[in-house]
């Protein structure tokens, strides 16, 4: 019990900083109520732990330290009125005192008062210049406001007071890492020499190290934070991209390799399989997908999984019974009924994927990916009003909702209105400027059209910056190279995206494209025909049949 009540001591305290007045101790009841106040807190009991800290503030009526604990605990008890009486009575009480004005300022900022928490947090500082939690306090108010430079002003103020605050620098190495790579360097290297098993600090460290173009000290610093971290599927799935991006494959297939021990959660399993099959390693991703099944019958994420690998592989029907077959209650229901929807669609059958996709659309109308299928069924029924109506419906309702704008842009990239697609993109890349998926579409429709190419070069290196190793994202890169006439470099970049997806018919058509305009039907043809044999959907089978008709015949 003594080690527990040591702990609970340290629990609350700031990290050391400079040497501040040493509180006198604490009498005998005063003490035994405050620790039972705090192992109540740390029980989670904070009702008995707001009564306890009432008892040991009566007995120790000058420590305002004790009646702060006192307040956090009124606020986590749910007690909030009692806790703003409380808090405005020890700011008349002691005016001096920087854990009052810090706590004021957590329970403002709490509550959205952010100006509030501004003035508390400055007060604070003002008292003791030392103290971290308010500068912290006070560059989080600052963020909150939309004054980022005050934030950055505040993290820096921060360290010119306590240099080898791990937080300040940390934060302020998030900060810099888009306008200052080399400063934000210093900063979350800082981080590390103090705490090397800052996974967070590492991870950006690799983000900062990637954009000024080191990719293999990238690698290694995803690499130490994976190890570090225990190999955790979420950075595992990060340093997966990063090898991918160095064209490294081997690494790739080797690092999910180790999620195949037979202690795997089933949800790693998912994960996995959908890397897997991100790079066309139909069977690695359908040996997980099973063994997720086998080891959760009820799953339906594992049954989508597999679902999506049938499909893959082929399979349409035996992926869209099983689609199908996915209840109700499950999480995984609308994305598979989005998926048997998608597979009747592909198959001409319209109706069929209208049918498929209502019992969904009734529990979920705003949900992006039923919708998406929803109209594209409607539109393949010459209803594409009627298919814009329920997307408007979907968006009047989540204005801003960006998986929605990313859907409408869809639409209306699938039914051939690309300016339409464009301008709903540049609505939603005003609020959400890093969206991957819409860098990439907008990029791709741009260079395809011939139009605004520097903006499409722009809007895709952002897209390729953001998702390093995506092979659909460096496709759109091919080809966009394509449309600028650098064919040579064209053609590396789509050979890169084969390597890492050789089962993508349409990267291999683009390939197949861009050969021929080098000059080289042989190579033209090995593309296009490797395309055609991956039995790809109707209307891009039609595409590459052309292309390859246009070919010089065989000598």
């Amino acid at each position: 019990m003594k080690r527990v009540v040591a702990l609970l001591l340290l629990a609350g305290c700031p990290r050391p900083a400079p040497v501040a007045p040493t509180p006198p101790p604490l009498s005998g009841p005063a003490y035994a109520h405050y620790v039972r106040g705090r192992v109540a807190a740390y029980e989670g009991d904070y009702a008995l732990a707001a009564e306890e800290l009432r008892a040991a503030a009566a007995a120790a009526p000058d420590e305002p330290r004790i009646e702060v604990e006192r307040i956090r605990a009124l606020v986590k008890a749910g007690r909030k009125v009692d806790a703003r009486a409380a808090i405005t009575a020890a700011e008349r009480r002691w005016p001096q005192s920087v854990d009052v004005w810090i706590v004021d300022g957590d329970l403002a900022r709490a509550r959205g008062a952010l100006a509030d928490a501004r003035t508390a947090y400055e007060r604070a500082t003002s008292i003791d210049p030392s103290r971290e939690e308010a500068y912290l306090g006070l560059a989080q108010a600052y963020a909150g406001l939309h004054r980022n430079d005050l934030a950055e002003a505040t993290w820096k103020q921060l360290l010119e007071h306590v240099p080898d605050s791990i937080e300040g620098h940390f934060r302020l190495g998030e900060r810099l890492a888009e306008t200052d790579p080399h400063g934000a360097e210093q900063h979350l290297r800082a981080v590390l020499e103090q705490n090397p098993d800052h996974i967070d600090a590492r991870l950006d460290l690799a983000h900062v190290l990637r954009a000024t173009g080191r990719l293999p000290d990238a690698i290694a610093e995803t690499r130490r934070a994976f190890d570090r971290a225990g190999a955790t599927i979420d950075i595992g799935e990060e340093l997966f991209w990063l090898l991918l991006e160095a064209d490294d494959r081997v690494g790739a297939l080797d690092l999910l390799g180790l999620y195949d021990a037979p202690d795997i959660a089933v949800e790693v399993r998912v994960i996995a399989s959908r890397l897997y099959l991100s790079i066309d390693e139909l069977a690695s991703a359908r040996a997980q997908a099973e063994a997720a099944l086998a080891a959760e019958p009820s799953s339906g994420e594992a049954a989508l999984a597999l679902a999506r690998v049938e499909r893959a592989a082929g399979d349409r029907d035996g992926a869209r019974t099983r689609a199908e077959a996915i209840p109700s209650t499950s999480p995984a229901y609308g994305a598979a009924r989005a998926l048997a929807a998608e597979l009747a669609l592909d198959s001409g059958d319209a109706d069929r994927a209208i049918t498929i996709v209502e019992p969904a659309r009734a529990a979920a109308p705003t949900d992006p990916e039923l919708l998406l299928l929803y109209a594209r069924a409607l539109a393949a029924r010459n209803r594409a009003a009627d298919a814009r109506a329920a997307i408007a419906a979907a968006v009047r309702a989540k204005p801003d909702d960006a998986a929605l704008l990313f859907t409408w842009a869809q639409f209306e990239d699938a039914v051939g209105e690309t300016d339409q697609a464009i301008a709903v993109i540049d609505r939603l890349l005003a609020a959400h400027p890093d969206h991957v998926d819409a860098l990439n579409l907008a990029g791709f429709a741009l260079a395809e059209k011939g139009v605004e190419l520097d903006r499409a070069e722009k809007l895709l290196a952002r897209a390729r910056a953001l998702a390093p190793g995506d092979p659909l994202v460096l496709d759109s890169w091919g080809w966009l190279l394509h449309k600028r006439g650098r064919d040579r470099d064209a053609a590396a970049a789509l050979d890169r995206a084969t390597r890492a997806a050789p089962r993508q018919p349409e990267i291999l058509l683009h390939l197949g494209e861009v050969r021929a305009a080098l000059g080289d039907p042989a190579g033209a043809r090995k593309a296009l025909e490797a395309a055609r044999a991956l039995s790809p959907p109707p209307a891009l089978a039609k595409r590459i049949d052309a292309r390859l008709a246009a070919l010089p015949a065989r000598p």
